[in-house]
């Protein structure tokens, strides 16, 4: 399903739109529609490391439980000074993802369709353009 643009102003803070997506596969490697999901820091309040590390644990888990495709992508500022690692989930549906997104207590997540990165919310179908996926990923390093 592609994504429509959101005309409401984005609510959420303005890093979201700028962040980078560092990943474990090389670009051409990438799957055409995935999520990006995280579990670190619900609700956008920074938890401490031993939280964050069994919350990334349990959304792996649940993933594999599902039994959907994921590879390791972590959502980083463009100076990398903050990360969060996630999972690049190859979801059914946009519902599914903002499903999975919201039961790990996030606020957004970004969905990325056919080269471009979205930041949706929920699962209506719309969100805010984040940019090429192009410009916006890189291979994680160590």
């Amino acid at each position: 399903m592609p994504i429509a643009p959101n005309p409401a102003p984005f609510p959420h803070p303005g890093e979201y739109l700028s962040a980078v997506l560092l990943g474990s596969r090389p670009l051409d490697a990438l799957p055409p529609t995935f999520a990006v999901v995280t579990a670190w820091n619900p609700g956008g309040r920074i938890v401490p490391a031993a939280a964050n590390l069994a919350r990334g644990e349990a959304l792996e888990l649940r993933v594999r439980a599902l039994g959907w495709e994921h590879f390791d992508v972590t959502g980083a500022s463009p100076d990398l000074a903050h990360r969060e690692p996630g999972l690049g989930v190859v979801a059914p549906t946009l519902a599914d993802a903002a499903a999975l997104s919201a039961a790990f207590g996030q606020r957004a997540f970004f969905w990325v369709d056919v080269g471009r990165v979205w930041v949706c919310d929920d699962a209506s179908g719309s969100g805010w353009d984040a940019g090429a996926l192009s410009d916006r990923y890189g291979r994680a390093v160590g």
